[in-house]
């Protein structure tokens, strides 16, 4: 049954084989990036998510090997090309124009008559990737948007065209316009028996539609297009009974880990790979996550409505510039442990190196012990009852 249901209907089938031809003849061929090479990726979920298991990360090391190649994720649950919504963001267009692919959300409103538009002073977008200053950026949409289904189509290919324009006329780099690539959303696994979810049968049908969408706009506007729709359809169909998602849409680390050379190998073609792949590769993820792991307590740091956000005053400018100052540095550390590895230094001190980092001042306190707020003390066991 989990084959069955990711047969995709004739016409969709047929629309995806005769557009991926086309765009075959005249496409973009993947190519390594230079030395110091920054690389950011943004889009959705399936980007997300990527960050926290590192093995494409990892796997763009080892193919590189002997460069020292800057990686971001800038992904979030939920983003689409136009739409990229933030609580302490004050809007969440991506670009100009990018709202009137969503009127329904454009009026939306919470209790704070703000809805959709956040408050506070969390960078846009593209003043993220100012501060990043990437030479390329690989973008990952399509899955949320399917959701539309075919009505949404025309609609999804006008968002998606904008903003590839809007990005190619960027110079974030203060130099020229990033190089710019399409990842595909991925196949729906029929867990269905297992797990109540649906067969994929109208998911699929929907992806195919938007994967055949995402490889149009990049051919008329002359970008790499990676298709992992397909790429996934194939490891579901040929999969023994392990599943390769948690629940038909959300791939396993063991799927991440399988896909990360496909995808690499699409985006930068076979490069120069170094060592072992086994224990280097191994090595290096575990380097990575860890480096992801800094940088999401940056970029998506918790009690963000206190760092950016509508309760930011009176303790965030006090509390918190140090803190990210501490963690950009930390991230950074893990960056130059990955380069050193990649240069063959067994002996990078990752402890040393964060000892240098920015010390983290003392923070004076606000709380006074009264009858109402409690003491510091904390009570265990039978002293605790003893009070009750």
């Amino acid at each position: 049954p989990r084959l069955a249901s990711m047969k995709i209907p004739i016409f969709a089938a047929a629309l995806l084989a005769f557009v991926t031809a086309a765009h075959s003849l005249g496409a973009p061929q993947p190519e390594p990036l230079e030395d110091g090479a920054r690389l950011i990726l943004i889009g959705n979920g399936f980007g997300s998510r990527m960050a926290e298991f590192g093995s494409f990360e990892a796997e763009v090391h080892r193919r590189h090997y002997g460069k020292r190649i800057f990686i971001r994720n800038l992904c979030d649950e939920g983003n689409t090309p136009g739409f990229r919504p933030h609580s302490a963001r004050p809007s969440p267009w991506a670009f100009p124009g990018a709202e009137k692919y969503y009127p329904e959300r454009s009026k939306a409103k919470d209790r704070w008559g703000s809805g959709h538009t956040g408050h506070g002073s969390m960078p846009t977008p593209d003043e993220w990737l100012t501060k990043l200053k990437p030479d390329m950026i690989v973008a990952f949409f399509g899955y949320n948007e399917s959701f539309r289904g075919p009505a949404g189509l025309d609609a999804f290919k006008a968002e998606l065209r904008d903003f590839v324009r809007h990005t190619k006329s960027q110079q974030y780099d203060g130099k020229a316009a990033p190089k710019l690539a399409l990842v595909s959303p991925t196949a729906f696994e029929d867990l269905s028996a297992t797990h109540g979810t649906p067969d994929g049968t109208v998911e699929n049908a929907n992806l195919a539609l938007y994967t055949a969408a995402m490889d149009e706009v990049a051919k008329g506007e002359g970008l790499l297009f990676v298709n992992l729709f397909n790429e996934t359809q194939a490891m579901i169909a040929r999969a023994d009974w392990t599943p390769l998602t948690r629940d038909g849409a959300l791939l396993t680390q063991r799927s991440y880990a399988l896909l990360a050379g496909d995808l690499a190998g699409g985006l930068f073609g076979a490069g120069t790979a170094g060592g072992d792949p086994g224990p280097v590769l191994e090595h290096i993820r575990g380097l990575v996550v860890e480096k992801n792991w800094m940088w999401n307590m940056f970029y998506k740091i918790p009690n963000g409505v206190h760092v950016y956000g509508r309760r930011h005053r009176p303790f965030g400018p006090v509390n918190y510039p140090a803190e990210l100052k501490k963690l950009q540095e930390l991230t950074d550390v893990r960056d130059r442990a990955i380069w050193a590895f990649m240069e063959g230094d067994q002996n990078f001190d990752v402890a040393a190196e964060d000892a240098k980092t920015h010390p983290l001042p003392e923070i004076e306190s606000n709380y006074k012990p009264s009858n109402k707020n409690g003491t510091v003390d904390y009570l265990y066991g039978d002293d605790a009852l003893a009070t009750m």
